[in-house]
């Protein structure tokens, strides 16, 4: 018996397939780290390049996709789903170059996750030369997630000054009598 077979037993033979399919796809993507252009990049840019790498591997297999995504969507399979995309999520933000240890280590890794799922969505109905409107549509949700990203910094920074503005009138005060 396979390592596949036994992991999931009891589980179709297509969310079998689909699960492999995305593991594999998920090693070929990181595979792309190792193209020179991906090393001048900045980070988010390489959120960009991973996703649409990750949609390039998707190509071959364009006219079952959609079937094979309503396996991975059924209730009794999501946990198995989402863990592998909790894993894609992982990579690309590992891959990215991100060094966060606080709360955007989780919100940058569901925020990417999202962004894949969205666009492979998006991917599955676009009729472009070369999934051009797909691509766009990458580059905008990556952009709006790094704008969160910079918009989470900022409130972050003015709590902290704010606490430690706050904490030296209470000193003050206290001084006073």
């Amino acid at each position: 018996m396979s390592v596949l077979t036994t992991s999931f037993q009891g589980n179709s033979l297509e969310l079998q397939l689909m699960i492999h399919w995305l593991k594999t796809q998920r090693e070929n993507m990181a595979k792309s780290i190792e193209d020179e252009k991906f090393q001048t990049l900045s980070e988010y840019d390489r959120v960009k390049f991973l996703i649409n790498k990750r949609l390039e591997l998707n190509v071959p297999i364009m006219n079952k996709l959609s079937e094979g995504i309503s396996h991975l969507m059924v209730p009794y399979n999501l946990s198995h789903s989402l863990t592998e995309l909790h894993n894609l999520g992982d990579d690309i933000a590992f891959y990215s170059g991100d060094e966060s240890n606080d709360f955007a280590w989780y919100s940058k890794r569901f925020s990417f996750s999202s962004v894949y799922v969205a666009s492979e969505l998006y991917m599955l109905s676009d009729t472009s030369k070369n999934y051009t409107n797909t691509k766009k549509f990458v580059e905008d949700q990556v952009e709006g997630v790094k704008l969160l990203g910079t918009g989470y910094e900022n409130t972050e920074q003015w709590l902290f000054f704010n606490s430690i503005g706050l904490a030296n009138l209470i000193k003050s005060q206290l001084l006073r009598g």
